[in-house]
């Protein structure tokens, strides 16, 4: 697993003053902003036979509601039917040998997706605390 750190004091400051829907908003937009560039990077390296394991990568909404203020949940990966082939794919088998693309992407873009979900964020709050009346 991989973890990161960011200074982030003065854009929770800022979030302070937003609506708690608002707030599920921005975490949003900033995540899927980072993610896809994981997501243009994962679908370079996947293995191509028929393509539908290519097609397949998307970024998803896990199912069921979340109850926390501070996650904003996204899955990058395969879509069913093609998850099971993913998982063959990035870690191989008995038979056939591993063709990494999910893992190599990710470690690939982890900078610039936390730079572009970074910068996301803090343009989404601005422009939520602009519909509110706020300053930054």
């Amino acid at each position: 697993m991989m973890e990161f750190k960011i200074d982030t004091k003065r854009l929770l400051k800022n979030m302070e003053g937003l609506p708690d829907k608002s707030v599920k908003k921005v975490q949003i937009q900033a995540v899927r902003a980072g993610a896809r560039i994981t997501l243009k990077k994962m679908r370079s390296l996947v293995p191509v036979d028929t393509g539908d394991l290519k097609k397949s990568l998307a970024i998803q909404t896990p199912k069921g509601k979340v109850k926390s203020q501070t996650k904003a949940p996204l899955v990058i990966g395969a879509r069913e039917p093609q998850s099971h082939i993913a998982h063959f794919a990035e870690f191989g088998t008995l038979k056939q040998k591993s063709r990494p693309f999910m893992r190599p992407a990710i470690s690939q873009t982890f900078k610039s997706a936390i730079d572009k979900m970074a910068q996301t964020l803090d343009k989404a709050i601005k422009a939520e605390l602009g519909k509110i009346g706020g300053r930054r």
